[in-house]
């Protein structure tokens, strides 16, 4: 027979585990003056049996602190390369009269083109397309108040070159464009979600009463929105400074508008009202309607917005290798920029042989799968080691199908990295659930740090939060919650393995 007594001794040392992990000086934060925090105590002894990770990347494993860095207008780029500007020694080249401390566009020709008549409407477009709320400081400065820190800097940008936003109101947004005060009528605004990939704002200029569609998202959703005869930009001009800003691993997006017809106009927004007061499908009927009225757009320009990597998370990275445990990076960015961000983190390391499978590839990703799966089998034993996946959103879909998620599983778990681009919150919960439905047995862990990190954090054997910019959602739907990503490491491999 079992003594009672034994019961209430685990509990007890549940107890303390908990009471350790909450007081381990070495998972405390100072910069944010936050401690690590053991929601539960009843998942300690789990820790030590983790054995695939799964982890977004902005804010999880970069610091979400975005920073203006490169754009495009009018087939010509602006700003250093990343390489050029961490080369560079002593005082910054250039420093817009706007500087605040810590930017790091250091280019001047932007500045001097300011008045030009495609570089002033980017830079509006910046300063008026957004949902930022300003709100007065203590000391009276203005303080704005953004629903992303990618937003954030991109109002900071037009700022930076002279067109400050000013306030704004239910009906209306005012700015100071290079020293003249506008204001816009503001008639709609669409919002941004994870399935729209894109926000837009309907104004109506001051000084002419045209009515402004001006949209703004990710690229591969942007450019298919395009009109097909851009007078102005070259498209494919574009898609390749795109693509050179996201092999820096900086984070892209498109900038469009186009002039709406007075009626048009009127007769959408009875459609898009109507939709609005939608009882039953709101959601879709909304999405349907913004769908509607953007399209045919003008290509106004691209930003490319830095985001820094964590201290502390490449060392961690290779630590949790070394136990042998899988790490995934789930996110939403385009594939050059994740790869360019699993090199910098060693998730993809020099020496693997990187399986690409991009949306744009003629083959279909199982093919390339089956026929990496045929290549490791007949190598070997530890030769698979040496495999990195990147996979991208519609491709991993035709992966998750049931006929193909066997192999996908098979090959991913014998590669050393494995990362997920181009994918929303409900695949990442659905990549965490395969691996567990095909994987029986293996202990899952998801980490994040924002609402979209939600279902997958929820999904795993344990869900780690991180308590970032992204506000407490991602903590609050986890069992453990740190302040970096690099303390994963001694949550699993310390307090895991005691």
């Amino acid at each position: 027979m079992i003594p009672i007594s034994l019961y209430v001794s685990m509990e007890i040392q549940k107890v303390f585990f908990k009471l350790f992990l909450d007081n381990d000086v070495k998972m405390y934060h100072s910069e944010t003056d936050t401690p690590a925090l053991a929601r539960t105590s009843n998942l300690s002894e789990d820790l030590g049996g983790v054995q695939y990770v799964f982890s977004d990347k902005t804010g999880t494993l970069t610091c979400n602190k975005m920073l203006f860095a490169r754009c495009s207008i009018l087939n010509r780029k602006y700003g250093m390369t990343t390489a050029d500007r961490k080369a560079h020694t002593g005082p910054a080249p250039w420093r817009s009269p706007f500087a605040k401390g810590d930017e790091i566009f250091w280019d001047s020709t932007l500045w001097e083109q300011r008045t030009d008549e495609a570089t002033s409407f980017f830079l509006k477009h910046l300063a008026l397309c957004q949902s930022v709320v300003p709100e007065a400081g203590p000391d009276g400065k203005l303080i704005l108040n953004a629903s992303s820190p990618d937003e954030l800097a991109l109002v900071n940008m037009a700022s930076y070159m002279g067109f400050n936003f000013l306030s704004r109101s239910l009906k209306s947004i005012s700015i100071d464009a290079n020293g003249v005060n506008e204001t816009y009528s503001l008639l709609n605004t669409l919002e941004f979600n994870s399935t729209r990939k894109r926000m837009s704002v309907i104004l109506r200029r001051p000084s002419d009463g045209v009515i402004l569609l001006l949209t703004k998202g990710a690229d591969n959703i942007m450019l298919g929105l395009m009109a097909h005869d851009q007078k102005d930009h070259d498209l494919e001009t574009s898609k390749a400074f795109l693509s050179e800003f996201a092999s820096e691993g900086l984070r892209t997006l498109v900038l469009g508008y186009r002039i709406l017809d007075e009626q048009e106009w009127v007769a959408w927004n009875e459609r898009y009202t109507q939709a609005t007061l939608a009882l039953d499908q709101r959601e879709e009927k909304v999405m349907a309607a913004a769908a509607e009225i953007e399209t045919g757009l003008i290509l106004a320009g691209t930003t490319a917005i830095e985001d820094q990597l964590q201290d502390g998370v490449p060392n961690c990275i290779q630590q949790l290798f070394k136990a042998n445990i899988k790490v995934w990076m789930l996110t939403g960015d385009k594939l050059e920029t994740a790869e360019n961000i699993g090199q910098s983190c060693q998730l993809l390391t020099s020496d693997m042989s990187v399986i690409a499978c991009a949306e744009s590839d003629s083959r279909m990703a199982i093919d390339i799968i089956e026929e990496q799966l045929a290549r490791i089998r007949a190598t070997p034993t530890g030769a698979a080691a040496k495999v990195g996946l990147i996979i991208e959103g519609a491709q991993l879909a035709a992966c998750l199908l049931p006929a193909n998620r066997k192999q996908f599983v098979t090959l991913a778990d014998n590669a050393a990295g494995v990362i997920c681009c181009r994918v929303s919150p409900a695949q990442k919960a659905e990549v965490v659930k395969l691996v567990q439905e095909n994987m029986p047995g293996k202990l899952t862990l998801s980490i994040g740090d924002g609402a979209n990190d939600v279902a997958m954090i929820q999904q795993a054997h344990i869900g780690v939060g991180i308590s970032g910019l992204e506000g407490l959602q991602a903590v609050n739907a986890s069992d453990y919650a740190i302040a970096q990503f690099r303390f994963l490491e001694r949550l699993t491999l310390v307090h895991g393995r005691y």
